[in-house]
Parts: C-alpha cells; sequence; structure tokens
C-alpha cells in the first residue's frame, strides 16, 4: 500500500477504484457521493427519467450531518433550500376507544435543525432512531437538489483536473449518471464478484433499488416477510399545514361483532410555498371488502377517491368536500391515487460475491410511522458503505470487512423494524409484541426459515388470550 503523503501526477495517477450504485433515489444519491468522496469512480444507475414522487419526509440532525462529510456547502444550501423547520410541531392525537378511554391529544414542539457537523460520529439505525426529527422536505426536491449537486460535481472535478499537475491522494471522483436503465449483472464464478455487461470490473456494487426490487433475487439475496400485510392509501392534498407532523389514530367498530379496527394514518406538511400536505393511512376491512365486490373501474376509482379524502379529513381536522375543492393527487405527480400494501421485510443477507452489497430498503424496510427508510439508508447504511469503501481501498481483510458490512446494515434495519413493529398490531399490548418479535427476529438470524409473522403470531398468543389476537 502507498503511503498518504504520496503524490501523484496527471501521467503517473493513482489506480481508480470503481463503484456501481443501482438505484438513483435518495440513498443511492448520497452513496455516489461518499463513494466519490473517498476516490471511487461511480457510475449510478437510475431507471426513472425524472424526480416526481409527491412524498415528504421528515429527518434527523444526523442526516444534515451526513451531506456536511461529504461538503460542507452542500449542507448549508440544504439548509436553506430544501430542508425546512417544522415550526408547528408534532401532534398525536387518537380517537376514543378501547384502546384509549378519554381519547389522546399531545402536541410536541421540534427542535430546530442546525449546521451540520462534517466531524459527527457516525450513527447506527438504533443510535438515529432516538435522535429527533428536526426538519421536513419534498422528496422529489431532496432528490433534485442532490442530483443537481453531482452534476456540479462533476464540472467543476473535470475543471480542476485540467488545470492542476498534481493529483493529492485520495481525491474525489466523477459520477456518471445513466438515467433509464439498470445494469445487467452478470457473476464470474471464479474470482466470485458481480459485473455490468458493458463495464470495466468494478471494485464494489451496491444494490440501492428500494424493497421490491428483483435484482437482490438474482444475485442470490432472498426477502422475507416480516410483519403482517397491511392496506394503505396515500396522496397529496394542495394545502398546507404551515410545517407539522401528524399522527391520527381512528377507530371503526364493527356492528355485529363490536370488534374494533384501529387505523393509523400520519400527515408530513413542510413550511415551504407553495406548500402541500402529505397523507398516507391505512384503510379498513370493510372497505377493502367493498372495492373487491366492485366491478366498474370507474366506480373503483371514486371509491378510492372518496376513501382518501375520508383518510385526508381526519388527519388535517377538515371537511371531505374542502379536501375535495383543495384538490388532490397520488403518490406520482399526475397519478391519481391508488391503494398500496405495507409490510415489513427484512433480507437474509445483504452481501453477494466479493463486491456487491445491498443498502437502504432492499436490505429491509419496517413502518413509516417511526421515520426510519431513507434515514436508516442515508445515515446509518451510507456510514457503513463508507468504511467498507475506505477497506477495499486500503487493502483490509475483505472478507472481514464484508462481513462488519452485511452485520452492521442487517442490525440497523432491524432496529427500524423493532421501532415500528407496534404500529403493525395496534390494539395489542406494546411490549409483548416488542419483546416477542425480538425474539422471533432472533430466530431468523439463527435459521431463515423461520416464518416471521407466523412465529410472532405464536409468541404473542401464548402471551394473551386467543380472542385478544388478530386474524
Amino acid at each position: 500500500m502507498q503511503s498518504k503523503n504520496t503524490q501523484h501526477t496527471l501521467d503517473n495517477p493513482p489506480k481508480q477504484l470503481r463503484a456501481a450504485v443501482s438505484g438513483g433515489s435518495i440513498t443511492g444519491l448520497v452513496t455516489a457521493l461518499r463513494l466519490a468522496k473517498k476516490g471511487y469512480q461511480v457510475d449510478l444507475y437510475e431507471k426513472r427519467r425524472e424526480y416526481n414522487r409527491n412524498i415528504q419526509w421528515g429527518a434527523r440532525q444526523s442526516l444534515i450531518d451526513v451531506l456536511s462529510k461529504i461538503d460542507e456547502s452542500l449542507a448549508k444550501v440544504f439548509l436553506k433550500t430544501v430542508a425546512t423547520e417544522i415550526p408547528r410541531g408534532s401532534r398525536e392525537v387518537a380517537e376514543q376507544s378501547s384502546l384509549h378511554k378519554n381519547g389522546v391529544y399531545k402536541n410536541k414542539e421540534r427542535p430546530k435543525p442546525k449546521q451540520g457537523n462534517p466531524n459527527a460520529e457516525e450513527l447506527s439505525g438504533s443510535e438515529m432512531l432516538k435522535r429527533k426529527t428536526v426538519c421536513a422536505m419534498k422528496a422529489q426536491d431532496f432528490e433534485k437538489f442532490l442530483n443537481n449537486y453531482i452534476v456540479t460535481f462533476n464540472t467543476l472535478k473535470k475543471a480542476l483536473a485540467s488545470s492542476i499537475k498534481i493529483i493529492p491522494e485520495g481525491d474525489n471522483g466523477l459520477i456518471r449518471i445513466f438515467k433509464e436503465k439498470r445494469p445487467d449483472l452478470t457473476h464470474d464464478k471464479q474470482t466470485d464478484t458481480w459485473q455490468i455487461a458493458g463495464q470495466d470490473p468494478y471494485d464494489l456494487i451496491v444494490i440501492a433499488e428500494g424493497a421490491n426490487t428483483d435484482t437482490k433475487h438474482k444475485v442470490g439475496i432472498k426477502t422475507h416477510p416480516a410483519s403482517r400485510m397491511l392496506n394503505q392509501i396515500a396522496g397529496m392534498v394542495q394545502r398546507d399545514r404551515h410545517g407539522i407532523m401528524i399522527k391520527h389514530l381512528h377507530t371503526e367498530k364493527d356492528n355485529n361483532t363490536g370488534e374494533e379496527e384501529y387505523l393509523l394514518s400520519g400527515l408530513i406538511s413542510a413550511d415551504n410555498k407553495p406548500s402541500q400536505s402529505w397523507i398516507v393511512g391505512d384503510v379498513s376491512k370493510e372497505f377493502m371488502h367493498k372495492l373487491a365486490r366492485e366491478q366498474n373501474e370507474r366506480e373503483k376509482v371514486k371509491l378510492i377517491r372518496n376513501e382518501f379524502k375520508r383518510v385526508a379529513s381526519r388527519c388535517m381536522l377538515n371537511s371531505e368536500q374542502n379536501i375535495e375543492d383543495a384538490g388532490f393527487e397520488g403518490a406520482v405527480n399526475t397519478k391519481d391515487i391508488f391503494v398500496l400494501e405495507l409490510q415489513a421485510h427484512i433480507s437474509n443477507k445483504a452481501v453477494s460475491g466479493k463486491n456487491l452489497v445491498l443498502a437502504g430498503d432492499a436490505v429491509g424496510n419496517g413502518h413509516w410511522s417511526v421515520g426510519g427508510g431513507m434515514q436508516i439508508a442515508a445515515i446509518a447504511h451510507s456510514g457503513r458503505i463508507d468504511a467498507l469503501a475506505d477497506a477495499i481501498k486500503h487493502g483490509d481483510n475483505l472478507t472481514e470487512a464484508l462481513k462488519s458490512y452485511n452485520d452492521g446494515v442487517l442490525e440497523d434495519t432491524e432496529a427500524w423494524l423493532l421501532e415500528g413493529i407496534k404500529d403493525f398490531y395496534i390494539g395489542l399490548p406494546k411490549t409483548v409484541v416488542i419483546d416477542s418479535y425480538k425474539k422471533v427476529l432472533s430466530e431468523f438470524k439463527n435459521n431463515n426459515s423461520t416464518n416471521i409473522p407466523e412465529r410472532l403470531k405464536e409468541e404473542v398468543r401464548s402471551e394473551l388470550a386467543p380472542d385478544r389476537f388478530f386474524q
């Protein structure tokens, strides 16, 4: 290994490490930037032509610190142009029910975001989840912001390379972006490495394609359900709430059985202009039965839109007519509302071969209620990728480095699962669900054939009377 004080000229450059990142949302964008910061030449593949999701996110201070590690000016501009404070705080509302006899109404102030700290410690998933949310943002604004930064980053890098003769050790690499493209992966059995057809060999490939990616199956990684399935509905209302986060628990009672069904919904409204409100929430069994019975597609669309108005009106403390008058659309610009499925997942491993790893939701996903997804990836997983990139760069023991990465990102994702599992099973005692879940996840680590949802059912049933459990 060469000395860190070694200088390279343009005629004698350092060995260029190469990395590919598949998936260009926040996970992929942050990963690409952190790898380039380490001196890797990065190819970023993104299947979408444009960033057009209406989702809004809350974020912790540690996300700003990660951006500051990439570039302090990047974090500063992020705070000025993308992130907004949450001046109205966070609100928790629950209707009267057998779970909450007197209902619940809590309002908490949210701390203001600070300038990023490039020297902040890298956080694990469990450590990150303990931090408070300090700002909110629109997903597509954040994605466009990082994408545009990469374009500028590349332009400045090329200009610098042509104007100097000395290249410092560890100089930033370039990032090439391939839009509307997913890499064609091939496996070299002799070296046990994955490569991309038509490209020179990569030292590291990161799959950051999201929870529903098929790529991990191609590389021999299995995804396992880790909770029961919830049916939800989501969309954006063209009416602001001026910087607030809301969780609302609605209760519906079956007139025949008297059974209560708990439906959780959430709202995030960043404090920028024009401001909209992003809403996602559970839908009832009765609604799903009604939707299944409806044969006419136009009537199905009406049912879905009307259900979204009900969910939105509860979260926004507004009338359904006002929601209709304000206007709303689905999770993607110009698209209508649709019903989606939410289920926790976990992969049996996060590494394949000697150079391919998973990151973000590709490793697994939990409930949105605890603010896990984007931040588990951009904060916890990206820090572990940073460490792995260092190990490859310095010629450290690759087997140990990959094992450390694998164990670390799975641990981060499991922390998200544990934090949010209670919201997949509202109505059951939280401590019973969480303690049972810890036991089942431990079993899964030792035996990947474990059916997590069924084992959880068995464990909780052993603690509760059978009639207290869900179907």
